[in-house]
C-alpha cells in the first residue's frame, strides 16, 4: 500500500510542477531514501524534551531553509501554524522540524516567537543538512514528509502547492489509519 502511495505522489508531484528532467531525477532519487538528520551538529533552540517529542513521532514533516536574505520569510512560520493545526486536528502523531542554517538564531527565535511557530527549530549553521542529503537547488523541494525510519514519504512545500497539501493530508491519513504500527 506505501509503494502505492509514493508512486501515485510521485506523479502528482511531477504534474503539479510541469517536471523536468533534473527534478524528476531528484524526486525519484529522494522519495523512499532515508533523510538524515544530524543533530549533533545543529544547536537546539527549543527545549530537550521538545526535541525528542518530535524527533521521535511516527510521521515528521521536515522544512528546511537556507535563505541569505530573509529565513524567516522563506519559511513562512503563520502559514505552517495554520497548516500544521489543520494536518493536526485528528491526529498529533506528526511531528514537525525546520531545519534552519543561519547565523541569525536570536532574530529567527523573535519571528518564530511573535507568531507562536509550532515544531522545533534545529539551527544548522555549517550546512551539514543540506551537503548531506544532498538537497535540490530549487527551496520548493526543501519540504519532506518522512516516516517512522525518516524514510522520505511526499519531497515538496505543501504551504505553496494546493495539490502537495491535498496529498500531504491523504498521506498522513492513510499512514495513521492504515498501518496500526503507525498508532502505537
Amino acid at each position: 500500500m506505501n509503494n502505492r502511495l509514493l508512486i501515485i505522489a510521485t506523479i502528482l508531484i511531477l504534474f503539479s510542477w510541469g517536471c523536468t528532467n533534473s527534478r524528476e531525477r531528484y524526486i525519484k532519487k529522494t522519495i523512499g531514501s532515508e533523510l538524515v538528520i544530524f543533530v549533533d551538529s545543529m544547536t537546539k533552540v527549543n527545549n530537550r524534551e521538545l526535541y525528542y517529542v518530535e524527533i521521535e513521532k511516527p510521521l515528521k514533516i521536515v522544512v528546511y531553509s537556507d535563505s541569505t536574505n530573509c529565513n524567516a520569510c522563506d519559511i513562512k512560520f503563520p502559514l505552517w501554524k495554520i497548516r500544521f493545526r489543520e494536518l493536526t486536528r485528528e491526529n498529533n502523531n506528526i511531528g514537525l522540524i525546520f531545519i534552519i542554517n543561519t547565523e541569525e538564531i536570536e532574530d529567527m527565535e523573535l519571528n518564530a516567537d511573535a507568531v507562536k511557530a509550532p515544531g522545533l527549530r534545529l539551527y544548522d549553521t555549517k550546512g551539514v543538512f543540506k551537503r548531506k542529503n544532498d538537497l535540490f537547488h530549487e527551496r520548493t523541494f526543501h519540504v519532506f514528509l518522512l516516516d517512522k525510519e525518516n524514510k522520505v514519504i511526499i519531497v515538496g512545500n505543501p504551504i505553496e502547492n494546493s495539490n502537495l497539501y491535498n496529498l500531504y493530508k491523504k498521506a498522513i491519513e492513510m499512514y495513521t489509519d492504515t498501518d496500526n504500527k503507525y498508532n502505537k
